[in-house]
């Protein structure tokens, strides 16, 4: 086998395991979605983007929500002092 079948071989494999990785990796990654939520409908979350646009958002069963909201340094209290 010459140098340039074996380079060409190699890119090839190369190629293929990256698409592979690439597609398994884009299943696994969840969508993020940035707005204000509007509504919660069964396991749907209709948001609205900051653009001004419903989007609608499946959840599947267990999914991790992370909201952020404003607040003060006051707002937070030592748990013994509740």
């Amino acid at each position: 086998m010459t140098q340039n079948r074996k380079f060409l071989a190699i890119a090839v494999v190369l190629a293929a395991w990256s698409l592979t990785a690439a597609a398994a990796f884009a299943e696994d990654m969840p969508a993020r979605v940035r707005g204000t939520l509007q509504k919660v409908d069964g396991s749907n979350l209709i948001i609205e983007t900051p653009g001004g646009k419903e989007s609608t958002v499946p959840l599947k069963a267990g999914a991790p929500v992370i909201a952020v909201t404003k607040g003060a340094m006051s707002d937070i209290t030592h748990p013994s002092a509740i």
